[in-house]
C-alpha cells in the first residue's frame, strides 16, 4: 500500500499537469506487468451480474421471509438495486418466493381457515 501511494505522488508531481495519465508514464515493471495481463481477466458482462443478483436476492427473500431490505442487505446489493432488479423482472417479493413462505399466507388452510 505504500509503494502504491508513493508512485501515486510521482506521476502527480512528475505528471500532475497531464489531463490524463498513459501507459508511457509508469514505471518499466508496472508498464511490462500491466500489458502481460491486459485482458486476461474477463470483465464480467452486466446481464451475468444481473442474474448473479438477482438469484442471491431470490435467495435472500426466502430466508429473509420476503423482507426486502433484508433480503438486499443479505444478499449483498442496495434496497434500490433490489426494487430496479424486481421491476426489470416484473415482479415482486412475494412472486420469489414459494407459495408457503408468502408474507401474505400468515399460516391460513387453502380454504383459507387459520
Amino acid at each position: 500500500m505504500r509503494e502504491l501511494e508513493l508512485l501515486t505522488r510521482q506521476l502527480l508531481a512528475l505528471h500532475g499537469h497531464e489531463a490524463a495519465l498513459r501507459r508511457g508514464m509508469l514505471p518499466e515493471e508496472i508498464r511490462h506487468a500491466t500489458a502481460e495481463t491486459e485482458g486476461a481477466i474477463p470483465a464480467r458482462s452486466d446481464r451475468k451480474r444481473e442474474e448473479h443478483d438477482l438469484e442471491a436476492l431470490s435467495a435472500a427473500l426466502k430466508e429473509n421471509g420476503g423482507n426486502l431490505a433484508r433480503a438486499a442487505a443479505t444478499a449483498g446489493v442496495s434496497r434500490q438495486r433490489a426494487y430496479r432488479l424486481l421491476a426489470k423482472q416484473q415482479a415482486t417479493p412475494e412472486k420469489l418466493l414459494p407459495r408457503s413462505e408468502s408474507p401474505d399466507d400468515h399460516g391460513a388452510d387453502d380454504d383459507g381457515r387459520e
